[in-house]
C-alpha cells in the first residue's frame, strides 16, 4: 500500500503528533523527563520524540537533585533573590560564606540553613523596588531599574536578570 493511500484515509486525524502533544513532551523534557520515557509512554519512537522536540531545545540533562535544605549556587541567587551571575561572583571573591560541602569536583554546597543565617548578619542592603539583595542599593538601581529614556521602548523589569554590584 503506497504511502498516498495511507495519508489520505489518515489525513482526518491529523499529523502526528499533534501540536498538543509535541508541546506536552516540550515542557516534560524541560523538566528532565528522559525521552525514552516519553517515547513509551505515548507508544512514539524515541526519534520522532527528538525531531519533534528538537526546535524548542537544548533540553538540558539533569543531574541528581539536591537534598532538601541543601543549596548550590543558583540555590544562593535565588534565596538571596539575585542574578546567578552575581552569586556566582560572590562566591568566587569570597562574598558568600565558606560552603558546608565541597564534593570531589570542587562543586561546593551549602546548607539552606547557613545561607539563612548569612544573609541575616551581613552587610547587604535589600532593594525596596524588588528586594534583591545588594552591596548598594543605588547601583543596583541604576543597573536593574534603569529609568526609561525617550525613544526607547518599555522593559518588563521582571524579564531582566537582577544586578547586584
Amino acid at each position: 500500500m503506497g504511502h498516498q493511500i495511507v495519508s489520505r484515509f489518515t489525513e482526518p486525524a491529523g499529523p502526528f503528533p499533534s501540536g498538543d502533544v509535541v508541546q506536552a513532551w516540550v515542557q516534560a523534557r524541560r523538566s528532565g523527563t528522559p525521552v525514552a520515557d516519553l517515547a513509551a509512554e505515548y507508544e512514539a519512537p524515541e526519534a520522532t520524540v527528538l525531531r519533534a522536540t528538537r526546535p524548542w531545545g537544548p533540553f538540558w540533562r539533569t543531574g541528581p537533585r539536591l537534598p532538601d535544605g541543601v543549596v548550590g549556587v543558583k540555590g544562593i541567587a535565588k534565596l538571596a533573590g539575585m542574578s546567578d551571575p552575581a552569586a556566582i561572583r560572590w562566591v568566587r571573591t569570597g562574598r558568600a560564606p565558606e560552603p558546608d560541602f565541597v564534593l570531589g569536583d570542587a562543586h561546593k554546597l551549602w546548607l539552606e540553613s547557613t545561607i539563612r543565617r548569612w544573609l541575616d548578619s551581613c552587610d547587604l542592603a535589600s532593594c525596596p523596588d524588588c528586594g534583591a539583595r545588594c552591596v548598594s542599593v543605588n547601583r543596583h538601581r541604576a543597573g536593574a531599574h534603569k529609568a526609561r529614556r525617550p525613544g526607547r521602548p518599555e522593559q518588563d523589569s521582571s524579564s531582566r536578570p537582577t544586578s547586584t554590584s
